[in-house]
């Protein structure tokens, strides 16, 4: 009986950890320009595996704009995420951060965490120079 429980408590141990952010998310961010913000209508498709995090998409709406959030493929490595063999960010639990590049001069600087069935969400888009261009941060519920 004692080596059954060492070996479950073994198992549990060495599980792998997820942030748990697979599923269908749906919430409300603030799109801020040049200090101003609209709060808009926000869904986004995740899927974690072992080996990584699929983002499979989603949108924001605005009242003034709407923006497509594409599709990604972030693979872990350790600690690390990567994106086509180059380390774009970092992954633990809870989170995950990684830069993804927008366009020549702007990158995307990206922060997800997770707690339950909630993900605090938060995407800055950053000129080559560090001038930032928008800063669009929420909360997402899980489906």
């Amino acid at each position: 009986m004692r080596s059954l429980l060492l070996l479950c408590s073994a198992l549990i141990l060495s599980a792998p950890s997820f942030a748990d952010v697979t599923g269908a998310w749906t919430g409300w961010v603030y799109w801020n320009y040049q200090g101003s913000g609209s709060k808009c209508f926000s869904s986004l498709k995740l899927t974690e595996t072992s080996q990584g995090l699929h983002r499979q998409g989603g949108n924001i709406e605005c009242e003034f704009a709407r923006m497509d959030i594409s599709e990604q493929i972030l693979t872990k490595i350790g600690s690390a995420l990567s994106f086509e063999n180059v380390e774009v960010g970092s992954w633990k639990e809870d989170s995950f951060e990684w830069t993804e590049r927008y366009s020549d001069t702007v990158y995307i600087e990206n922060i997800i965490s997770v707690k339950g069935n909630s993900m605090d969400y938060h995407e800055k888009w950053m000129h080559v120079s560090g001038r930032e261009i928008y800063d669009i941060k929420g909360r997402f519920f899980r489906k």
